[in-house]
């Protein structure tokens, strides 16, 4: 879809956008099950219970960019910037938790929709520049606009903006705060960005279906399950998972820990060998579980190696979306689980390996 936003107007044949217009539908025709109902949005509404533990450190740290997401894409090709504006504006109408702002009367957070608010879109013309700052220059205007911070009180809590290189070279980047999204929901507005950017005038059957529910009524309906039975069950469950004393990893280090949480960090990328990936998958088909699980536990057992620990917990974010109709609304389903293995000396993998499934 990036491509062939990349590519302007005419970027999909017709049998392309024939695809792209049924896997879109197709993703969003889930009704409700008895579950999810939708309601009104006027007034001040629940937030989630990952909104509320974002909001409150938000509140905590209230200079922090720590909960700022952010996405670059590099457009080659002829763009239409009308068309571009206008595909963003249908998304905003769209998307109820794009327009969500957050207010605290009494000291507790609620959530507000705003009926109409225009997306922040900001142009900046880079390419009198010469060859030899182009690139350095693009990087230092993307972190930049990406650290700005936001204000929960002020809709909206996301923005967008280009950045011209050339005619038929441009950057497109969307900042939001991770209160009103996370990774899933990033994917769903690229996804029909790219849609409303070749189908501008589409509208009637052809145009998306909307959402089943917005991420309001998924908040409300989270909260109501915390009085039933089954939501009991689960906390009896993780009361007893995360029982005892929970150990901090000691992990041996080239420097002292700092006395003050930075929130500095990285990625290390590490390809593995086509022949290792195929014995990794072989060896989750014996056991029937999944590559993911075996990594898990593969993961653990070095940690174990590295610190002797024989209670190690590994946090694991989670999409959260058990429901078919949340599987296309935006907001911040996404969470953290902890997954924590007991591991001996004379445990060996494969009973680590079955440990893990079952815990995942």
């Amino acid at each position: 879809a990036a491509d062939d936003l990349n590519n302007g107007k005419a970027g999909l044949t017709d049998a392309r956008r024939a695809l792209l217009l049924k896997r879109l539908k197709g993703t969003q025709s889930a009704k409700p099950t008895g579950g999810i109902e939708t309601q009104s949005q006027d007034g001040l509404m629940p937030l989630s219970y990952t909104q509320q533990r974002v909001w409150f450190l938000q509140q905590l740290y209230p200079d922090s960019r720590a909960y700022n997401m952010s996405e670059a894409w590099r457009l080659r090709g002829p763009l239409d910037l009308n068309a571009l504006q206008k595909a963003a504006q249908r998304i905003m109408r769209r998307h109820s938790s794009l327009r969500t702002y957050f207010v605290a009367p009494d000291d507790i957070p609620m959530q507000v929709v705003s009926a109409e608010v225009d997306l922040p879109f900001s142009v900046t013309d880079v390419s009198h520049l010469p060859a030899a700052e182009l690139e350095e220059t693009l990087l230092q205007m993307v972190l930049a606009e990406g650290n700005r911070a936001f204000d929960l009180s002020r809709p909206p809590l996301v923005r967008l903006s280009l950045i011209r290189l050339d005619d038929d070279d441009h950057v497109l980047q969307l900042v939001l705060h991770h209160i009103v999204t996370d990774e899933w929901s990033n994917d769903i507005i690229w996804r029909e960005l790219a849609f409303y950017y070749d189908n501008p005038l589409v509208s009637g059957d052809d145009d998306l279906p909307p959402s089943a529910i917005q991420y309001t009524d998924y908040a409300r309906w989270q909260r109501d399950q915390a009085t039933s039975v089954a939501q009991d069950q689960q906390l009896h469950y993780w009361q007893d998972q995360l029982s005892g004393d929970l150990p901090l990893m000691q992990l041996p280090v080239d420097r002292p820990r700092t006395s003050e949480q930075t929130l500095r960090g990285g990625i290390v990328r590490r390809l593995l060998p086509a022949e290792l990936l195929r014995d990794l998958q072989a060896l989750s088909h014996q056991k029937g579980t999944t590559l993911y699980t075996t990594l898990l536990a593969a993961f653990q057992a070095l940690l174990y190696r590295y610190n002797g620990q024989d209670d190690i917990l590994v946090g694991t974010p989670i999409a959260n979306r058990q429901r078919a109709e949340t599987e296309n609304v935006t907001g911040m389903f996404i969470n953290t689980a902890v997954l924590r293995a007991n591991i001996s000396g004379e445990l060996t993998f494969l009973q680590l390996l079955a440990q893990m499934q079952q815990t995942v």
